[in-house]
């Protein structure tokens, strides 16, 4: 499993576990970002993670954006695979089991979906998020800009939209098999570079729910989260040893390089499967 695939998965995993046997209130989603390059200007696969309880009204549309500071490269021609996607729906017609899913994040022809009901008119890009549901392949798409003018550029670089199906109708309008998202997590490579200066950087979720069994959006509903990526980030961890041959001695241990202290360094250990690119 490559590094991002397995990022991927953990951060579906964490964001499961969050809700996972908790009661909550109608809708209290939550965004989750990790990015896998902490250094200041420095570039890599942003992973994406997005969550409720299963008892929560249906989300209808998700609207993610990435704080201002990031550089937001949006050229990569149609059929391109940004990354991978896991995460988890609850299917009516299955007696609302969990089923998981699989799948990628591609970019696709923004010209494609000009009059789509979500978000019309023309975007700078399309991410299409594709995955097997009980049998039948689903594509949902995310329409992507990046953020140049007032009043969305005080507090975001990039605007990612995503809208689902509502599960309480039948298709076309609604879900195949009656799905409904609990949690996602997905990677995007190639297009977030980090911002120069250090500090605590916060993305945005804006979440709109479904009313309860329609396919009315219920905007009085809407909920907001915020994730915060620290840049930059070193992991150090200190050791203390007491009594070795009747003294004190203390360890440092650093991920990617020495202390200065000239005796024995311990060094964290290097996972092959964990360093490959997806």
């Amino acid at each position: 499993m490559s590094r991002t695939r397995f990022l991927v998965s953990a951060a579906a995993g964490l964001v499961a576990l969050a809700f996972s046997g908790t009661a909550f209130a109608a809708y209290t989603p939550s965004l989750l970002v990790a990015g896998t390059n902490h250094a200041l200007g420095g570039s890599g696969p942003v992973v994406i993670g997005l969550g409720q309880n299963e008892n929560d009204d249906a989300t209808a549309v998700a609207t993610i954006y990435s704080p201002p500071g990031y550089k937001v490269a949006l050229t990569q021609p149609a059929g391109t695979t940004l990354g991978s996607l896991s995460g988890v729906f609850k299917v009516a017609a299955l007696g609302g089991a969990r089923v998981n899913i699989e799948g990628t994040v591609k970019t696709d022809n923004p010209a494609n979906y000009v009059s789509n009901p979500c978000s019309p008119g023309v975007h700078e890009a399309v991410w299409v998020l594709e995955f097997t549901l009980s049998g039948t392949v689903t594509r949902v798409p995310m329409y992507v800009d990046r953020v140049t003018t007032a009043p969305e550029n005080a507090f975001a670089s990039a605007r990612m939209r995503i809208c689902f199906p509502s599960p309480y109708i039948p298709p076309p309008q609604g879900a195949n098999s009656g799905a409904a998202l609990i949690v996602a997590a997905f990677a995007i490579r190639g297009v977030f570079t980090n911002p120069g200066a250090r500090g605590p950087y916060p993305w945005n979720g804006v979440f709109v729910p479904y009313t309860p069994g329609t396919g009315t959006v219920n905007a009085a509903n809407s909920a907001q989260s915020t994730s915060f990526v620290r840049l930059p980030m070193r992991l150090t961890m200190t050791a203390k040893r007491q009594r070795i041959r009747g003294s004190k001695r203390r360890d440092r241990l650093r991920d990617g390089g020495r202390s200065g202290d000239p005796r024995p360094h311990r060094e964290f250990p290097r996972c092959r499967d964990c360093h490959g690119g997806q």
